[in-house]
């Protein structure tokens, strides 16, 4: 009886520890899991509120097709709040400045799409520019972008749409020195401005003039001024606005082309600069507009070097119109140069280069213009 109960008391220890270190294999095994679920949702959690994607991007839409989407160019934000469930669980990019442009993925047809304030980056009516399908969901890495025709269904390839991070390190911004990178945008310091800090308000040329090499005035259907100065202090579109206050012409950056136009404008109800730029803010283009310059296409050499339209193309437009239905006319070159000379970098031409006096180019026999960049034909 005794063995017997000894034995009951081992098998019973036996069966009791093994039962303890099934338990503990099991419960390892249960922490392990919910481990693996916990991070699970970490990543999750962080990958819906934004934390593995783009923060900010710089978009330019080209004007080829709709040339009014051309104004909905500039910086976008990473948006999330209120509309992840709306939008699929995906974010999207808003346009700073309370712009009315966004850009947001569609899950069902595995594509981006540009539409505006209110929409759907699914319907078809609403995505008003597409990329191909399948593309992936790092926005940076989508192609094939296609544009909708006005008043129609059918989709044209759009080959001037552009979308980059804004930056990825402050060598991005300035070369480090001008501004710091804070989620993929660049925080200018100071007087620098510019998508990428690469502009200073105290370098930009004050006055520009038509370049008489080219015309001696716009060939448009009115009479334009010649000359522009700078107003200070003020930036459109990480661009330098100038304006003539004598026939209030203004020459202002789209987010594509600069554009002149004028306040004088029976079609234009401001009275001031800081009302047009508030309307231009608003995206109200209802007025006319005179001419348009050549595209300025970001990261190229042209956007990086000048904030000013000077050595661009110009363009009249057939019948005046609405940058809504803007169609540029072929002309002969017309542009502008900045009319203040220095020794350094805007130089008076032909033999002339010494020969700039308090920004005013001294002009030698046989010489003439802003710059002496006329020689006459005696």
């Amino acid at each position: 009886t005794m063995d017997r109960l000894v034995l009951a008391n081992v098998v019973w220890g036996e069966f009791v520890g093994l039962v303890s270190a099934r338990c503990t294999m099991i419960l390892g095994l249960a922490l392990a899991f919910l481990g693996v679920l916990a991070c699970w949702f970490v990543v999750i959690f962080r990958q819906l509120n934004g934390h593995y994607v783009v923060q900010s991007v710089i978009v330019q839409i080209g004007d080829e097709v709709q040339p009014l989407l051309s104004t909905y160019s500039g910086i976008y934000n990473l948006h999330i709040k209120k509309y992840t469930v709306k939008h699929e669980g995906r974010q999207f990019y808003v346009q700073e400045n309370g712009g009315d442009g966004r850009i947001g993925y569609c899950t069902n047809e595995k594509r981006w799409a540009f539409f505006l304030r209110g929409g759907e980056p699914c319907d078809s009516d609403e995505a008003l520019v597409t990329s191909s399908d399948s593309s992936p969901f790092d926005i940076a890495e989508a192609t094939g972008w296609s544009v909708k025709l006005k008043k129609s269904s059918v989709r044209v390839a759009m080959e001037d749409f552009y979308v980059a991070p804004g930056c990825e390190s402050n060598d991005d911004c300035g070369g480090g020195a001008r501004g710091s990178c804070v989620e993929n945008k660049c925080h200018c310091e100071g007087e620098y401005f510019g998508k990428t800090c690469d502009f200073s308000k105290s370098e930009v040329c004050p006055t520009l003039k038509l370049d008489e090499l080219y015309a001696n005035n716009f060939p448009t259907r009115r009479t334009i001024t010649t000359e522009f100065e700078l107003v200070p202090d003020v930036v459109l579109n990480h661009r330098s606005v100038f304006y003539n206050q004598s026939t209030e012409d203004i020459i202002f950056y789209t987010g594509l082309r600069w554009a002149l136009t004028t306040l004088d404008d029976t079609r234009t109800t401001t009275t001031t600069i800081d009302d047009f730029l508030v309307s231009i803010a608003q995206h109200k283009w209802d007025f006319y507009i005179d001419m348009l310059s050549e595209p300025v296409h970001y990261h190229t050499a042209q956007d990086h070097l000048s904030s000013t339209p000077a050595d661009l193309h110009w363009f009249p437009l057939r019948n005046r119109a609405t940058l809504a239905n803007a169609r540029l006319e072929d002309s002969d070159k017309v542009s502008l140069l900045c009319a203040v000379c220095d020794n350094d970098e805007n130089l008076c031409e032909n033999g002339n280069e010494g020969n700039c006096i308090d920004g005013t180019c001294e002009c030698m026999d046989g010489t003439s213009g802003t710059l002496c960049q006329l020689v006459s034909s005696e």
